[in-house]
């Protein structure tokens, strides 16, 4: 139902919105003021009276072309608005089902985003987070060394880097973030930094069990050599004598029982010489 107190114009406006049609207006005015209303809305045509029946077809005509093409442009202009918004909400999705922690930071290290996941690493609630700068998350033995970090990735313009790091929780935990760093680039320029932060806190103590493993392994390993060369000395000084002996009697004359019994124990002898040697 239209207003009954619309003007001609006016009417004309509400019934294209209403049915998505042309309009061509049958005029006798054309003052500037009532041409220039109609010619906002490429909807609409007119044609000043009295004219002859080509001009009206002529005016229908590219009227209805006119509004055509807005039609079709208005119409790609609402699907690729749709397709954004799908697209940003599927990438939001991920990003907020990831098991990362994202964030980005400015080039005065203040925090402009972070995902649901960085929120959870760090203990802070979101609007707090965004009022800091990363440095503050940072260890304080570790705060010069990761700000540095960060000026020479931007002074050297290193698109792609990695860095471990130490930080404390809003609990006071300390957690290591393994972190992915990527330049945020606008017509070539670095505007801040995008984050992609692992929690490798349970990586990080692994390695450090192994090393302290392997050092025990080694030093265990060391301790029985230093055992073993001294037993090895210890047991060879009085082999040697024994062999010795042995040999000696070798040169005696003895009963064919006495010269077996040598020989069980020239073998014997041999055989822990070939162990001590080992």
């Amino acid at each position: 139902k239209l207003n009954g107190n619309l003007n001609g114009i006016q009417t004309a406006e509400a019934i294209s919105e209403l049915l998505r049609v042309p309009i061509v207006f049958l005029t006798a005015y054309s003052d500037a003021e009532t041409l220039s209303q109609i010619n906002r809305n490429s909807a609409y045509g007119f044609i000043i009276k009295p004219f002859q029946q080509i001009e009206l077809l002529t005016e229908i005509d590219l009227t209805l072309n006119r509004f055509n093409k807005t039609f079709e442009l208005l119409k790609d202009r609402d699907h690729s608005h749709s397709a954004l918004q799908e697209t940003e909400t599927f990438f939001r999705q991920i990003v907020n089902n990831v098991s990362d922690g994202i964030y980005r930071i400015d080039l005065q290290g203040n925090f402009t985003y972070v995902n649901p996941i960085a929120v959870i690493q760090t203990g802070y609630p979101e609007n707090e987070l965004l009022k800091m700068r990363y440095t503050s998350l940072v260890r304080n033995d570790y705060k010069q060394s990761v700000y540095f970090f960060f000026k020479n990735i931007f002074e050297d313009e290193i698109n792609d880097s990695y860095l471990e790091f130490p930080i404390l929780t809003s609990k006071g935990d300390e957690k290591w973030i393994g972190q992915k760093i990527h330049l945020i680039k606008i017509r070539n320029r670095i505007k801040g930094f995008q984050v992609i932060a692992r929690d490798i806190t349970h990586e990080r103590e692994f390695k450090e069990q192994l090393i302290i493993a392997k050092s025990n392994a080694e030093k265990t390993a060391e301790v029985k050599s230093r055992f073993l060369a001294n037993i090895s000395h210890e047991i060879r000084t009085p082999l040697n004598g024994i062999i010795g002996v042995v040999n000696l009697l070798n040169q005696t004359v003895l009963s064919e029982k006495q010269m077996s019994y040598l020989n069980a124990i020239t073998s014997s002898s041999n055989q822990l010489m070939g162990i001590i040697n080992d």
